[in-house]
């Protein structure tokens, strides 16, 4: 059996209204050399039967529970051939020559480490979900250009971070520094992967001709609860791991004025539980989380001043009120 150039890894759970329509959009690709793993996170519909009814060539890795966005995709990583590794989102659709222009930005620059697609709404073609992941010296991480106008990004360029929903990354500079950090479980996980890639000396790159669409929100619920509790805890992983000693201690005291806002808009909502969750499961952890950085700042190449520097400057929403007039 000849070995794929690329191999593309959905995870899934649940989302069989979905999975057709992406796979169908995978058969129509220009660039055919890839293999297709979906990983099943223990559905309870029918996206199992859809996979071995209409779509018998693509390989399925099923999952015991719901392991979470970021086991899946390192479950499937286990089972993948390829050169590249592409993740995937099942709520996605891509164009023709969206693999074809992922490809290209991995074999046109050797310092590219993880490139991702334009990713465009689905409810509105004319609109961004997002190009690239933009990273803050608060700690905070936002969709870059999301619900701006589409046509207005069109080159190649160097971004913070990438988006996993649709991105392709280097099998070898996974074995070398990791896949998913596994107690993100969702959210996050892709800027902290990214971010890693920053200290191995790797840039990050967001490819326009490489064109997806996304149907926003469809399989995350919105800001629940689960979601308050995965992203605060996450946005201390990411930051505690990774941030360079020089890094951490310039932008600690914004970091920390960002959580007490997010602990305060918590409690406004009524959602006191996931924040003190989410520090609970900290402390618990600490010890594991210290010696990932450990490890993640001993084998850092890149100068802290670069990393700095691809630092945003800009104010995260939820200080907006503190934005002085004009």
């Amino acid at each position: 059996m000849k070995t794929p150039r690329t191999s593309v890894i959905i995870p899934n759970w649940n989302g069989s209204k979905f999975l057709s329509p992406c796979l169908e959009a995978l058969k129509r690709q220009s660039d055919q050399d890839f293999e297709v793993i979906v990983v099943d996170n223990h559905s309870t519909d029918d996206s199992l039967q859809t996979l071995e009814k209409d779509f018998p060539e693509v390989r399925v890795v099923q999952l015991d529970k719901n392991y979470g966005f970021a086991p899946a995709i390192n479950r499937g990583v286990e089972q993948a051939r390829g050169e590249y590794l592409v993740f995937l989102n099942n709520d996605t659709e891509a164009e023709p020559n969206w693999l074809q222009e992922l490809a290209r930005a991995m074999k046109d620059n050797p310092k590219v480490g993880v490139a991702d697609s334009k990713i465009i709404l689905f409810s509105d073609r004319s609109k961004l979900d997002s190009v690239g992941i933009e990273y803050s010296r608060w700690g905070f991480s936002t969709p870059r250009g999301r619900g701006q106008e589409e046509s207005q990004f069109t080159q190649d360029t160097e971004v913070f971070a990438c988006c996993g929903g649709s991105s392709i990354l280097r099998r070898e500079l996974i074995e070398q520094i990791g896949a998913y950090d596994e107690s993100f479980f969702a959210y996050l996980e892709d800027v902290d992967l990214s971010y890693r890639i920053r200290l191995a000396g790797y840039i990050c790159e967001t490819i326009p001709t490489s064109r997806i669409y996304h149907h926003l929100g469809q399989t995350s619920g919105g800001l629940t609860p689960f979601t308050r509790y995965h992203s605060i805890k996450n946005l201390w992983l990411v930051y505690l791991k990774n941030s360079p000693r020089e890094v951490l201690w310039r932008t600690l005291p914004r970091f920390l004025l960002l959580q007490g806002l997010l602990l305060l808009s918590a409690l406004r909502h009524g959602q006191i539980l996931p924040p003190f969750k989410a520090y609970g499961y900290l402390l618990a952890h600490l010890g594991a989380v210290l010696r990932a950085r450990r490890n993640i700042q001993r084998g850092m190449t890149a100068d802290w001043r670069g990393v700095y520097k691809a630092m945003g400057r800009e104010l995260p929403p939820h200080l907006n009120p503190l934005r002085r007039s004009p």
